[in-house]
């Protein structure tokens, strides 16, 4: 069995546990005011041994090695609890994106029962209130699952600040006319007849 390789922090050989525990002590101290002078003040030995102490031991090289040690696993802590916020904001993601959208899955199995012809001839009946009711429960929230995914991947939504023109243009009646179509397929889903 070989002995596993000293980490340049820990006691070495030769350095009594005095030194050591000089050295532990300036290893701890902040790093804005790290010094051996800060350490003789703090009390933990004479100034001039303390400087002989840091030279023969390095004591600058192994409190680099320490901090990097420390840096690379605070990497790994965050890096670990980014991953699991992705992973519970996809999850929350997916079941918003499943409930949000069960009033559309209704309309369509809806059209798969009756047909898409009988689910329009109910639509063309709907009264205009019926209709906003109903657009409101198809088209819910979906900016907000569409956030909550780019926030998953790390990106932020660009919002244009001029909204495109509708494709064709629309008059009252084809306003009335979409209204009604929605009607009957409102009341389903409202749960009204």
């Amino acid at each position: 069995m070989t002995p596993r390789e000293r980490e340049p922090w820990e006691m070495l050989p030769g350095e009594s546990p005095q030194q050591y525990a000089a050295f532990c002590a300036y290893r701890d101290l902040p790093a804005r005011s790290r010094s051996i002078s800060r350490l003789a003040s703090d009390g933990a030995g004479r100034l001039d041994r303390l400087k002989i102490w840091s030279r023969k031991n390095h004591w600058v090289d192994r409190v680099r090695a320490w901090q990097a040690y420390v840096d690379e696993r605070a990497r790994e802590r965050y890096i670990e609890e980014r991953l699991e916020a992705v992973s519970e904001i996809a999850s929350t993601s997916a079941a918003l994106r499943g409930v949000l959208t069960l009033p559309a899955r209704a309309l369509l199995a809806e059209i798969n029962e009756r047909g898409a012809d009988a689910v329009l001839a109910d639509l063309r009946e709907m009264h205009p209130a019926q209709l906003l009711a109903l657009t409101s429960r198809l088209t819910p929230s979906l900016n907000m699952i569409t956030q909550l995914e780019m926030q998953m991947r790390g990106l932020q939504l660009e919002r244009p600040d001029v909204e495109p023109p509708l494709a064709l243009p629309m008059t009252e009646d084809d306003v009335q006319a979409g209204l009604a179509r929605l009607e009957r397929v409102s009341e389903i889903l409202l749960g009204a007849e």
